[in-house]
C-alpha cells in the first residue's frame, strides 16, 4: 500500500511488514533500513501492532533531516541520513498518539493509515481509530514531538457544532469522525483540508441522534493553529458509511475568464462538491431537501 518518495536522489518507502528503508533511487542499493519492532524495548509504553501503511513523510532544516511515519499507535521520528531514531523526538524518538485525545489511554487505540502532512515544524495526523476512540485532527512539533493544537471532530461543550448532537454527552464516549483518508494542505494559504468520516456506529444512529458535526465533512482549519476556518458536512447523520474516502484535490477552475482557486472533494455517493479554498462558498449549487424521518430501526430517527 505504501507510495515511496524520492528526496536528493534516495527513495524512502515502507516494506509489508512496517519496516522503512531508504534506497539509492537509481541503482537500488539500500542504504539503511529501520525495524520497529527493535525499537520496543527503548519505548516506555505499549505499541498495538497494525499492518498498514500507505507512505512516509520528509521534513529537513538544515543538515537536520527526518523522516516521520507511523506504526500502529506510535509516530517515529527517523534520522533521513542514518536511519537512527531520533532521541529528543517524543520518548527516545518516538510518541503515544493513544495519548492527548482526553480519554483512557489504555482504552483508545490510533493508527494512522495515510501518511502525515507537514507544514513549517508541524505535521498533522488522525487515521484508523477504535470504535470508542475520536477521531480528533491533532498537529505534532516535528523537533519535539509535542501535541501543539487538537481540533475536536466531536465537539466539547461551548465549540460550534456541540449543539448538533442531542445527547450532550457524545464527546465523552463517542468515537470516529476522523479523517482517515488523509489530508491536503495550501501551503500558500496555510489551510489544511481534512475530510472525514461517520461517527460511530457507521450503519446505526441510535446512539448518536442529530445531524453530527463534524462527521462527513470537509473541513477548512488553519494549519498554524488548528481554528476552523470553514465546513461543509456532505452527509447529516450518515448511516451508510458514506464518509469522505479521499483526500480533496486542490484545483484551479476558470469561470468568466476568472482563475479561481478551489478545493474538490469526491465521495462515495457519486458527487464531487466544489468550493473556494478560503470562504468554502460552492463553485455549483447545492440543493438540500427534506426527507421522511421516521424509520423501523428502534431508537434511530433520520435526518
Amino acid at each position: 500500500e505504501c507510495n515511496p518518495i524520492i528526496v536528493d536522489d534516495v527513495l524512502y518507502g515502507v516494506s509489508p511488514k512496517l519496516k522503512l528503508f531508504a534506497i539509492d533511487a537509481a541503482t537500488g542499493v539500500q542504504k539503511w533500513q529501520f525495524d520497529p519492532a527493535d525499537s520496543v524495548s527503548n519505548i516506555s509504553w505499549h505499541r498495538k501492532s497494525v499492518n498498514m501503511n500507505r507512505g512516509v513523510a520528509y521534513w529537513q532544516e538544515g543538515e537536520d533531516k527526518r523522516i516521520i511515519y507511523t506504526v500502529g499507535s506510535v509516530a517515529y521520528a527517523v534520522n533521513a541520513t542514518s536511519g537512527k531514531l531520533i532521541p529528543s523526538f517524543g520518548i527516545n524518538g518516538g510518541i503515544n498518539l493513544n495519548k492527548g485525545l482526553d480519554r483512557d489511554e489504555n482504552s483508545v487505540f490510533v493508527a494512522p493509515t495515510s501518511p502525515v502532512t507537514i507544514y513549517k515544524n508541524l505535521f498533522f495526523l488522525s487515521g484508523l481509530v477504535g470504535d470508542e476512540t475520536p477521531g480528533h485532527i491533532r498537529a505534532f512539533d516535528v523537533k519535539t514531538g509535542q501535541q501543539q493544537w487538537i481540533f475536536h471532530t466531536i465537539p466539547y461543550p461551548g465549540e460550534p457544532g456541540f449543539e448538533t448532537w442531542e445527547d450532550s454527552t457524545a464527546y465523552k464516549y463517542l468515537g470516529s469522525a476522523n479523517s482517515w483518508a488523509g489530508f491536503s494542505l495550501d501551503v500558500k494559504r496555510g489551510i489544511l483540508f481534512a475530510p472525514t468520516g461517520n461517527p460511530t456506529n457507521d450503519f446505526y444512529g441510535g446512539q448518536r441522534l442529530g445531524k453530527g458535526l463534524y462527521g462527513n465533512c470537509l473541513l477548512a482549519l488553519d494549519a498554524a493553529t488548528g481554528k476552523l476556518l470553514w465546513h461543509f458536512q456532505t452527509v447529516h447523520h450518515d448511516v451508510w458509511d458514506m464518509d469522505l474516502p479521499a483526500p480533496p484535490a486542490l484545483v484551479t477552475v476558470v469561470r468568466d475568464g476568472k482563475s479561481i482557486d478551489a478545493v474538490a472533494q469526491t465521495t462515495k455517493t457519486g458527487f464531487v462538491f466544489i468550493f473556494e479554498r478560503e470562504t468554502g462558498k460552492p463553485l455549483f449549487p447545492i440543493e438540500e431537501r427534506p426527507v421522511a424521518t421516521n424509520t423501523p430501526l428502534v431508537g434511530e430517527k433520520r435526518w
